[in-house]
């Protein structure tokens, strides 16, 4: 210990170290907006690792499959794995490689505050449940539009935060 430095500047006593308290305000209304924000790119998280898993589980013929992926990804993977072919697999493998990178990148965009990411996201994700509209899956379609509803919610905390907190 330095000549100049006393011993309730160092945080030491005669016993040895003793460490000092620091005091943190957290805003509990900022705490819940980027929550929020979070969850709702979080969907789009979702979307993209469960387009993975389902074209996965339809390769290896697993008749299973989890509601909130993409539906252009399932029904490309269903029609490869329908017609045995190699090239057409490939294809498939690459939509669904596509669409999710498209959905993780919109995701952790959107957990950095971007309005754009969550618009999107909300946009493609809408559309890809217009696919079962078409095939009147409704269970699809209803799981589509609870996802999309939860991305609105986030973008809804995004621009909320981004009004009450303009500097972060």
């Amino acid at each position: 210990m330095s000549e100049h430095q006393s011993s309730e500047q160092t945080g030491q006593t005669a016993e040895g170290y003793q460490p000092q308290t620091i005091t943190v305000e957290i805003d509990p209304v900022k705490l819940d907006l980027l929550n929020r924000r979070a969850s709702g790119a979080g969907w789009m998280s979702t979307v993209a690792l469960f387009a993975i898993i389902n074209s996965a589980l339809t390769f290896m013929e697993v008749n299973l499959r989890f509601i909130f992926g993409l539906g252009i990804a399932d029904i490309s993977a269903a029609v490869a794995q329908s017609f045995e072919s190699s090239g057409g697999k490939v294809a498939a493998i690459g939509i669904t490689l596509v669409g999710a990178f498209i959905f993780y990148s919109l995701a952790t965009r959107a957990r950095l505050g971007s309005n754009a990411a969550f618009l999107t996201g909300m946009v493609l994700y809408s559309l890809d449940g217009a696919i079962w509209v078409l095939a009147q899956s409704w269970l699809e379609v209803g799981c589509h539009a609870f996802a999309v509803w939860m991305m609105f919610q986030g973008l809804q905390a995004n621009r909320r935060f981004q009004a009450l907190y303009p500097n972060g």
